[in-house]
């Protein structure tokens, strides 16, 4: 990562407790070497079992934490996909919203940027997976509506679109996933994206155009369309 002058993120499975290292020694681990890095270093718990175990890592200093409601009851499932893919996303921006107005008022040249992450998934309607492109849309139009609000305040907001990205969740996937890219080209994209301030980040451009052209369908012909996509792991019990 040093070589490549690129950012790095460790990651942890919720899944690998209990196996020889557990999530406090993880946390001690990425905080000592992330300190010595040349580079910034984010420290990533992949696949918290529960809300407890996310909280728990985010007070041990993880810098990222993600859910898997994926074993949950179709119900709790759904719920559990609004309340951390919306409200998480919430808790997290606003907070850092009034942190950015306070900084300006002693530091009126200090760059401001947020990047909300939403999907390619946010695009349209998808049957394949119905709560999680619907929170994805949430953040895609909300990210996008804040960009031209904060504009005035000289803070910038873009939204984060990816399509299918290598990582243990794309690992777990049963569906096709076209266009697959490697999660350092995906790293490269963003942070282009991020440095020319652009408001929409949305790749690969293939699935970029393909779920554009299905929002704009008549909704016959993307409800037809829908029939034909394959439902993501976990989705439908």
């Amino acid at each position: 990562a040093e070589e490549l002058n690129m950012p790095l993120l460790l990651a942890f499975a919720d899944s690998l407790q209990g196996y020889g290292l557990d999530m406090e020694e993880a946390a001690m681990l990425g905080k000592y070497y992330g300190e010595k890095a040349g580079v910034p270093v984010a420290l990533h718990l992949d696949h918290g079992s529960c809300v407890e175990v996310c909280k728990k890592a985010a007070d041990l200093g993880f810098t990222s934490v993600m859910i898997d409601a994926s074993s949950e009851p179709f119900e709790e499932n759904v719920r559990r996909t609004f309340s951390v893919n919306v409200n998480g996303c919430l808790n997290t921006v606003l907070p850092a919203i009034e942190l950015f107005r306070a900084r300006r008022k002693v530091d009126s040249d200090a760059k401001m940027q947020i990047l909300i992450t939403a999907s390619i998934a946010g695009y349209s309607p998808l049957a394949s997976c119905p709560s999680y492109s619907a929170t994805k849309s949430c953040m895609k139009t909300w990210a996008l509506a804040m960009r031209g609000m904060l504009k005035k305040e000289n803070i910038s907001v873009s939204a984060i679109c990816p399509g299918f990205v290598r990582s243990r969740i794309t690992d777990c996937n049963t569906c096709p996933m076209p266009f697959f890219m490697e999660a350092d080209k995906a790293a490269k994209i963003i942070l282009d994206g991020a440095d020319r301030n652009v408001g929409l980040i949305a790749f690969p451009w293939q699935m970029r155009f393909g779920v554009w052209l299905l929002s704009v369908l008549p909704f016959r012909v993307t409800e037809f369309v829908n029939r034909f996509i394959p439902a993501k792991v976990g989705e439908r019990k």
